[in-house]
């Protein structure tokens, strides 16, 4: 059925859609249509399915340009999207006869099972579907976010996918480009992207900040101690500055069968790692091969007492002959950077042991001095 209308008309058709699948066939055809028609819908209202005899879903919608509730200091703002449109749809999922059952309705539906999904739509938008200030309102397609989960999972940040998105759409579409970066389900914006890293990022890591960030420390350290069956971290916190120490099973070893472990021990310590500017303190030994890993210390500050802390928490999990035996007492030699915090954190922790500066330190402060 078709009749014009003023400014649209009014229409109607069946599909060749069923129920079953978890509503799947239906879902899947809605988001066909809404991308090919450049037509978002919202749902307006749900009728109720008491026993299912004649109908199994039956869901009207809205336009997305017709918002609810309606704010008169919204709609003045030229961000609103409200238009007030009054474009409708419904549709109506009929139940299918089973075989063998008699049908009592008086009126035979002729288009079943073949047919069992009847759309109707009121094409009446009071907008242009395919201008620049209605797709900007469009959601964003599975594809797309696809798209940039895969960018984010190879360690682009939401800036930098965003910019390599619109490079590849340029690439593609060449002259068209204007066309498909106006389209927000195509195209997002850098708040949605900021918005999408940080939904993957606390659903991978957990929360960025606050209690849940510590709980969520707690267990992923509880976590791996109960996996190595061993306690191989700790973590601590001193006047709102965390410290965590960890020392691998493969540490350990390094601990218990090299020899130059009890000899010398020197410090690297890196900054500006992450967003919280965290200290990453590794403890390295000397070997025919290279250094090899004795434990790694995390800060979030270069503080004496939160170095120390992780120090001592550190002792706590090395194991009783760490250092090649010298336990407690620690290595003969530390071979450490020019700080003065992390030098009297090694002092207090380690008593009994040597502080050297790396040549390189020292160098680098005659270079600076000269």
């Amino acid at each position: 059925m078709f009749k014009p209308m003023n400014n649209g008309y009014q229409t109607e058709f069946r599909v060749n859609v069923k129920d079953g699948d978890g509503g799947k066939n239906f879902k899947k055809w809605f988001e066909e249509y809404r991308e090919s028609s450049k037509i978002t819908y919202r749902i307006k209202t749900t009728k109720p399915i008491k026993d299912g005899k004649i109908n199994v879903f039956k869901t009207f919608y809205r336009c997305q340009h017709n918002t609810l509730p309606r704010s008169s200091t919204t709609d003045a703002r030229n961000s609103s999207r409200n238009t007030c449109c009054p474009a409708l749809m419904d549709i109506t999922v009929k139940k299918l006869k089973l075989p063998g059952k008699r049908c009592r309705v008086k009126t035979v539906d002729h288009h079943l099972p073949a047919f069992p999904m009847v759309v109707r739509i009121q094409h009446q938008h009071n907008h242009l579907i395919e201008s620049a200030d209605t797709l900007k309102f469009r959601d964003v397609s599975d594809a797309t976010i696809e798209v940039f989960k895969n960018l984010f999972s190879k360690g682009h940040s939401p800036s930098s996918a965003l910019n390599t998105h619109k490079l590849d759409l340029h690439l593609r579409h060449g002259a068209d480009y204007i066309y498909e970066a106006a389209d927000r389900a195509k195209c997002p914006s850098l708040a949605f992207c900021h918005v999408l890293y940080k939904k993957i990022f606390e659903k991978a890591y957990g929360a960025t900040s606050g209690e849940k960030m510590l709980h969520n420390l707690d267990a992923a350290i509880a976590s791996y101690n109960e996996e190595k069956g061993e306690i191989c971290a700790k973590i601590g916190e001193t006047n709102g500055k965390l410290a965590i120490a960890l020392c691998t099973p493969l540490m350990k070893r390094v601990h218990q069968k090299h020899e130059y472990s009890g000899e010398l021990v020197f410090i690297d310590a890196s900054g500006g790692m992450d967003r919280y500017d965290c200290r990453i303190v590794m403890l390295l030994t000397h070997s025919s091969a290279g250094g090899l890993p004795l434990g790694c210390l995390i800060t979030t500050s270069e503080s004496r007492e939160c170095v120390t802390l992780a120090l001592n928490l550190f002792k706590d999990i090395v194991p009783e002959d760490a250092f090649c035996g010298n336990g407690p007492k620690g290595p003969l030699v530390f071979l450490t950077d020019d700080s003065e915090s992390e030098r009297q954190s090694l002092h207090a922790a380690y008593p009994e042991s040597t502080l050297i500066l790396c040549v390189f330190q020292l160098l680098l402060a005659m270079w600076r001095y000269l």
